[in-house]
This record gives structure tokens, sequence and C-alpha cells, in this order.
């Protein structure tokens, strides 16, 4: 989901990597966006990979417009709203 987020503003990165490594010199190759390995490797559906890299970043942007129009002092604990977040991605996904 970070990395959908960035993703459009992302120009000298490939993801929260930074760059793919190779594997030279005893460094362990990986690509630059952990999304990338996440596909390769399996650890999700593509279909699934897919739909939280559209749905994110416009979900993301309606919940901070909606977070900045709350005081500071009226915002719930940070545990409270990601918990929140996540009950709307489950509900996405089902």
């Amino acid at each position: 989901m970070i990395e959908a987020r960035a993703k459009p503003r992302l120009k000298k990165v490939d993801g929260l990597w930074r760059k793919s490594v190779k594997g030279l010199r005893s460094g362990t190759p990986h690509p630059g966006a952990m999304t990338d390995l996440i596909r390769d490797e399996g650890l999700l559906p593509a279909d699934e990979i897919e739909h939280i890299i559209t749905i994110t970043p416009a979900d993301l942007l309606d919940f901070q417009a909606a977070a900045a129009r709350v005081a500071l002092a009226g915002r719930r604990p940070l545990k409270d709203w990601l918990a929140s977040f996540q009950d709307g991605v489950n509900r996405a996904a089902a």
C-alpha cells in the first residue's frame, strides 16, 4: 500500500527498497520494489496485488482529507485509525 501510494511520485527509485540489487559481492538479490518481490514470490495473488494498487491511492487521499478536517486534539489514537483503515481494506477485498 505504501508503494502504491508513493508510486506516482517516484522518479529516481523503484520502490521502498530504492533500486534493485543484483546480488554481487555477497549482496542478497532483490528488486527495488517490495511489490515486485511479493508478486514474484507469489505471496499474494496477482489480482489482489492489482486491486491494492488500484484502490490505495484514492482511498488514502480520501482518508487523509477526512483526517485533516478533524482538529488535532480530537483525533483518534493511531492504533484505532489503523484498525479502521484495515477493516476497510478487508471489506474491499471480500
